[in-house]
């Protein structure tokens, strides 16, 4: 009879163990499910920008490198120009340049949401961001 106690007690002993266990994978995978739901702002965007306030119908294709590099790139993905981007909190800067002959310098200003996985701003030559607006969706 002792030892059918001792197996009784080993016994509820690991299932309360194996029950512990279980609960804690099952909340860790809920929590990564949640942070897997937000977007990176690293990768390649695809979109349009527009002139003045007409509604952006113009392509654009930004990959957005680690490290705050930037780059334009036509359809195929070759680079048209690069520069720099920051990320403050959600607002979303860039600034680059064109490959030569055109030189062409750009600054996009923004707002990044990690969920929708979109950046939504205005965009200038020069320094300026007035000059239309823009949105990507994160491909």
């Amino acid at each position: 009879m002792k030892s059918l106690k001792n197996y009784s007690t080993i016994f509820l002993k690991s299932s309360v163990l194996l029950l512990v266990t279980v609960c804690t994978f099952a909340s860790c995978k809920k929590d990564k499910e949640v942070a897997g739901n937000e977007t990176s702002i690293e990768g390649k965007w695809s979109g349009n920008k527009g002139f003045d306030n007409e509604v952006p119908a113009n392509d654009l294709h930004i990959s957005i490198k680690t490290g705050g590099i930037i780059e334009e790139t036509n359809t195929t993905g070759a680079v048209k120009g690069s520069g720099t981007w920051t990320l403050n909190g959600t607002v979303f800067t860039a600034h680059y340049q064109f490959k030569a002959p055109l030189n062409t310098v750009y600054t996009f200003k923004g707002t990044f949401n990690k969920t929708t996985g979109k950046i939504n701003g205005t965009w200038g030559f020069d320094n300026d961001d007035n000059d239309g607006n823009f949105y990507l969706d994160k491909l």
